[in-house]
């Protein structure tokens, strides 16, 4: 009950740290997660020192604790009424690393997510178990150090806007508290260094007239310290009134804000943050039609693209790139250095100029593996998605840019190499919203078709010879290509349309055909305004939308289904809609009556797909393996380094030193399993404790064995063997671990404490016997 006392103060000064989790969290959250931390911390931390937990049991349990107690008190979204579920431990594990990062990165209130609050839970109570562990045992400056770090957890993960925090007395400045805070553990310092030099008996004088005994020489002695009451609780209150005077002079005077790690770290890059390049793309064709957009300087082959952007997922409203880690494919921040392999091709080194583009899209050429911005700001925001083959910056590309672009050009294989390669492996994120006549088209145009090439061949020039083109903005020519513009597109009597509507059209068909192909948005002129080498200057004009289809081996290709644009849509005569024939097949024979199998024999159609073996999740399994082996290596240690220790002492030289190590054994056991044994006694001292303990049975008699082994070390000629020794010590050990239970034989097993004693024994110097020193 006394130790459940000392911890009184310790909550007290933990409630400060627990309340400046609230403010960020909003709802309660991080209250009820930094205060269920805290609380079950400091009763573990009692139990730990009740029971005399070594280390690793107190790792153990606090580690069981925290995945049990993380769903009821970080993560209720993830419980079954009041019972944690599966989820609520994997989040559990998982957001003991991201919380730390998810609470900086994510916008308050933090309420709103699951996950964050396990930082509160995780902190609270790792800190508040360390402070009552050190509290208890009279370390209390480590214990107000341990304070302070969970003081500093919620201030650095905090909010800059917590001005004040609520108490029962209404909203007080974050000064005020801060100081009544320090205050306090000044003064429980201050108490408990007092109640120390009582405990340890020193003779402690209060009072004027005692002082002045102490002074006049009559209580003066070794040990002895005086203490003047009226002084320090003047002094005490003194620094409280200047403390809290100086808080409510300095609060009004600050600005406000405050530095929090959130203002120091940036938020992670997400894709979706930024809209789709096409969104512009009538914009720059209309309106900046005659503007500049890009200049080019240096030597740059004859209908070369400027890539601006690849596209490679449709929702139904607008194609976007599709957000995928940077270990998965997508963006990852870059140096002036573009990490990848480099194609075969024509290296060009280029210095580019960019005007009037919007968005944070930067126009590349070839595959580029450097790039050096003129701007500071545009470089440290660099961004690279090699599969894609697009570039941008956080930083944005409105008004003038200038870089330098190291790349290669790789040529366009020809035709007549494709037609004979597969399409390569389709890892498209599946479409959502496609009009329903995009895939029975595509099939209608393909029919008949076979290899790859050929499909995307064929749906290519079925859009470009039966299409118009119009960007004119009429009813049949609206800007975008939303899943009810391209249905109408192709419902009307003419097929009309701009880039931007064609090549949506075209790699919609070809995902329904299982080809992965993706749009790209750039700028390529033609011929003629490319001089070769110099300057080579793009307008608005010159921005396109086109499609690339991926091939093996030689990777994408580049189609155009957008029709010339001077082909306009007819006014007078309608062109006819034609789509190519389908295949006829021949009738299907006459239905046969079914062959009767026997009942083992698997009745399926020749044309049906084998089963697919189950994939086997090696991802997991290796998770699982590495988990298992992390908490199963040092238990694995442990028991190697004790079996070790067993046999070096069962293969003593002499029998003598093999009947100790049968002792030691015993001894060793008695302490992995929580018994305080000094090591300054004899055996027949240690073997009465050993036999005094509550729980050991009267058969295991230590005595006995401490009498064998006592003859077998000092006896001329012992009468029994160390074998015998080994036996009995045996025999104690068993009926020891019976009396201790399935837990307590496991805490034996695998703890250190006869390690550490036996460490600690053999650096101490030997005593030398109170003869021996007055011989000196």
């Amino acid at each position: 009950m006394r130790n459940l006392l000392r911890l009184v103060p310790v909550a007290l000064l933990l409630a400060l740290p627990v309340a400046a989790f609230e403010p960020i969290f909003g709802s309660g959250i991080g209250l009820r997660a930094a205060g269920t931390g805290a609380v079950v911390g400091l009763l573990l931390a009692w139990f730990a020192v009740r029971f005399r937990w070594d280390a690793l049991t107190s790792f153990a349990i606090l580690s069981t604790v925290y995945l049990a107690g993380a769903g009821p008190a970080a993560l209720p979204q993830t419980m079954d009424g009041y019972l944690p579920t599966w989820t609520s431990v994997q989040l559990a594990v998982t957001s003991a690393v991201d919380s730390w990062k998810d609470v900086l990165t994510l916008s308050p209130p933090l309420g709103a997510y699951t996950g964050p609050a396990v930082l509160p839970w995780l902190g609270a109570l790792v800190l508040s178990f360390l402070c009552g562990i050190l509290a208890l045992k009279r370390h209390f400056v480590a214990s107000g150090v341990c304070l302070g770090a969970l003081g500093a957890i919620a201030i650095a993960w905090g909010s800059a806007s917590a001005n004040s925090m609520p108490t029962p007395l209404g909203y007080l400045p974050r000064s005020i508290l801060g100081a009544a805070w320090a205050i306090g553990i000044l003064a429980w310092w201050a108490w408990n260094a007092t109640r120390n030099r009582v405990d340890a008996g020193e003779e402690i004088v209060v009072g004027r007239q005692a002082v002045e005994e102490a002074v006049s020489g009559e209580l003066k002695a070794k040990g002895v310290s005086v203490v003047r009451p009226v002084r320090r609780a003047l002094v005490a209150a003194l620094t409280l009134g200047a403390a809290l005077a100086g808080g409510m002079w300095v609060a009004p005077l600050s600005s406000g804000e405050r530095h929090v790690l959130r203002e120091l770290v940036e938020p992670p890059f997400d894709i979706q943050d930024y809209a789709s390049p096409l969104a512009s793309f009538r914009h720059y064709t209309t309106d900046l039609a005659d503007e500049e957009l890009a200049r080019v300087d240096g030597e740059l082959p004859k209908n070369t693209r400027l890539r601006i952007a690849a596209l490679d997922s449709y929702n139904g409203i607008v194609f976007s790139i599709t957000s995928k880690q940077a270990s998965e494919g997508g963006f990852t921040r870059v140096g002036d250095v573009i990490a990848g392999v480099r194609p075969a091709g024509q290296d060009a080194q280029l210095a580019v100029t960019t005007s009037n583009l919007a968005g944070p899209w930067i126009p590349n050429i070839g595959q580029p593996y450097s790039v050096r911005f003129e701007q500071q700001d545009r470089q440290e925001g660099l961004y690279s998605n090699e599969t894609l083959n697009t570039l941008l910056t956080t930083a944005g590309m409105r008004g003038t840019a200038s870089y330098s672009l190291e790349t290669v050009i790789a040529e366009q294989p020809a035709p007549g190499t494709l037609e004979s390669l597969d399409a390569a492996a389709s890892d498209n994120t599946p479409d959502s919203n496609v009009p329903q006549q995009i895939p029975v088209l595509a099939r209608e145009i393909t029919a008949g078709k076979s290899g790859a090439y050929a499909k995307v061949k064929a749906v290519e020039e079925y859009l470009s010879g039966n299409g118009f083109f119009s960007n004119t903005g009429g009813s049949e020519a609206q800007p975008g290509h939303r899943a009810d513009r391209i249905e109408r597109m192709f419902s009307g009597d003419q097929i009309v349309g701009d880039d931007e509507q064609y090549a949506a059209a075209m790699t919609l068909m070809l995902h329904s055909l299982g080809i992965r192909a993706r749009v790209v948005m750039g700028l390529y002129a033609d011929e003629s305004a490319y001089p070769g080498s110099g300057v080579t200057t793009f307008y608005g004009r010159d921005v396109h939308v086109w499609v690339e289809a991926a091939f093996d081996s030689v990777g994408w290709v580049s189609f155009d289904p957008t029709p010339p644009r001077d082909k306009n849509p007819q006014t007078d005569t309608n062109r006819p809609h034609t789509v190519p024939n389908p295949q006829v097949l021949p009738p299907p024979d006459p239905a046969k009556d079914p062959v009767e199998l026997p009942p083992e024999v698997v009745d399926r159609p020749d044309n049906a797909d084998p089963p697919e073996s189950a994939e086997i999740p090696w991802e997991i399994i290796g998770y699982t393996v590495a988990g298992v082996g992390a908490v199963a290596l040092p238990l694995l240690l442990i028991s190697s380094a004790k079996a070790l220790r067993r046999r070096g002492r069962k293969r003593a030289p002499t029998e003598a030193a093999r009947a100790r190590g049968a002792w030691d054994e015993l001894v060793d056991s008695a302490v992995d399993s929580g018994q305080d044994l000094p090591t300054n006694l004899t055996r027949m001292e240690t073997a009465r404790l050993l036999d005094l303990e509550p729980e050991t049975p009267p058969e295991a008699n230590a005595a006995q064995l401490a009498v064998l082994v006592d003859a077998m070390c000092f006896a001329e000629h012992p009468l029994v063997s160390a074998n015998q020794a080994w036996e009995q010590a045996r025999t104690i050990r068993k009926l020891r671990g019976k009396a201790l239970g399935w837990f307590g034989r496991t805490r034996r097993a695998f703890s250190l404490r006869s390690f550490r004693q036996r460490k600690s024994a053999a650096s101490r110097p030997p005593k030398t016997s109170r003869r021996s020193r007055s011989r000196k």
